[in-house]
């Protein structure tokens, strides 16, 4: 027998070890902590921001082993990550094409600097704006007095970047430096005490036996809710609503209507 508080027990045939998994996922991803940020598709990733939180890396580390315990006990996390973070797990290159989970506009716009003739004429140069410019507006922190921090809004590609125009010669280049800083170089520390915390239960080793969206299926299950499937494998009680009741009809007509988040 098992129980989460005293007086509360029940027989774990899956379904009180299910509910904690999702009760700690829940709490893992609240916003309140800081710790992930939301991408397209209701995707998560860790969040540039984090350190806000004082205790965040050995946060990052217990979240780690809790997705570890999650596949250890063939259990779901119930949220999904950026394509990204599966392939950091499994220690995979990252390509552009990964972004479209992160920021699907900043793809388009990198894109877009690719398929760009004379991209000397989009006047831009190696920088990207710093973590803490995104977080705080884009006009860095003000401390206690009102004065603003010494952090600078942008950060350098490479070194002297700021000097550095982008044109048809190294547009390529920009594009994956961008691409890397935003799903690895600006939240490094927060994705290596993942990684780290993971594989001190799911060796390395092992993990390597899947690709990255096998391993999306067995850390959060289906992206895409099947509602057709959801449907035919509903109970409805006997004595209550029946499968025509009007309640159910506008039931499932609400959830058709819903964003993948909703459902």
């Amino acid at each position: 027998a098992y129980s989460f508080r005293d007086g509360e027990e029940g027989e774990d045939v899956g379904g009180l070890t299910r509910e904690w998994f999702e009760l700690i996922s829940r709490e893992i991803f609240n916003p309140d902590y800081a710790l992930f940020s939301l991408g397209a598709d209701a995707a998560y990733q860790p969040s540039s921001a984090s350190a806000i939180n004082h205790d965040h890396l050995s946060y990052f580390r217990f979240v780690g082993r809790v997705i570890g315990l999650a596949i250890y006990h063939s259990q779901l996390m119930g949220v999904h990550f950026t394509r990204s973070v599966y392939k950091h797990m499994l220690g995979l290159p990252i390509s552009l094409s990964d972004l479209e989970s992160v920021d699907p506009q900043l793809a388009s716009s990198l894109q877009s600097v690719i398929d760009t003739e004379h991209a000397d004429m989009l006047c831009l140069s190696f920088l990207v704006p710093s973590a803490s410019a995104q977080y705080f507006g884009g006009h860095g922190r003000a401390d206690d007095d009102g004065e603003g921090v010494t952090e600078a809004d942008v950060v350098e590609l490479v070194e002297g970047g700021a000097d550095i125009e982008v044109d048809d010669s190294n547009k390529r280049e920009y594009v994956a430096r961008v691409a890397h800083h935003c799903m690895t170089a600006e939240i490094a520390p927060q994705l290596r005490q993942l990684v780290a915390g993971l594989h001190e239960v799911v060796p390395r080793a092992v993990l390597q036996l899947f690709d990255a969206s096998e391993l999306e299926l067995l850390i959060s299950g289906m992206p895409e809710i099947d509602i057709d499937d959801w449907a035919a494998h509903t109970v409805l009680q006997p004595g209550g609503f029946a499968d025509d009741s009007p309640q159910v009809v506008w039931f499932w007509r609400a959830v058709e209507a819903m964003t993948a988040e909703e459902r």
